[in-house]
């Protein structure tokens, strides 16, 4: 297993952002991976606008998932609407 670094950024609204966190957990979970620390860093103003959106709500991950799994949930992760952006990046 690898370790990653996973930032989020989400829609800044409670109800997105908790659906958010939700979808982060339940994909790493399908790919048998493990939220080893999640750090909040709130909402912030974004430098340009990303689906019509001027804020985000930012989430910091590390994460430990097999390199197989990660191509699997880069592609589930492209379609949620909650999530306006998200990078991975090997620790």
């Amino acid at each position: 297993m690898n370790t990653y670094e996973l930032t989020v950024i989400t829609r800044p609204e409670d109800d997105q952002y908790k659906a958010g966190l939700e979808i982060i957990k339940a994909e790493i979970d399908k790919e048998k991976g493990k939220i080893v620390k999640q750090d909040d860093w709130g909402v912030k103003d974004l430098a340009y606008e990303i689906k019509k959106q001027q804020k985000g709500h930012y989430t910091f991950y590390n994460v430990t998932l097999e390199p197989e799994s990660l191509a699997k949930l880069d592609e589930r992760l492209r379609i949620k609407t909650e999530l306006l952006k998200y990078l991975f990046v090997k620790a």
